[in-house]
């Protein structure tokens, strides 16, 4: 599957959050943003990434061209 990794502008308490799903969203999961997650994203706000599924964890494999969605 890929799944877009987008992070928050703004959040009401001050935590930046990171919001990682697939296109139908049948996958979603929300983190604060750590330096792994700031290191993958490399100052972009919205790369996608073929990913999988490993029991409740997300393992995120190469990165994927931008999608439509």
């Amino acid at each position: 599957m890929i799944v877009k990794i987008q992070t928050s502008l703004d959040s009401s308490d001050g935590v930046q959050r990171a919001l990682i799903y697939n296109k139908d969203k049948s996958v979603q999961y929300e983190m604060e943003v750590d330096d792994n997650i700031k290191s993958i994203m490399k100052g972009r706000l919205k790369p996608y990434f073929r990913a999988e599924l490993v029991g409740t964890r997300i393992s995120l494999g190469e990165e994927m061209p931008e999608q439509s969605w």
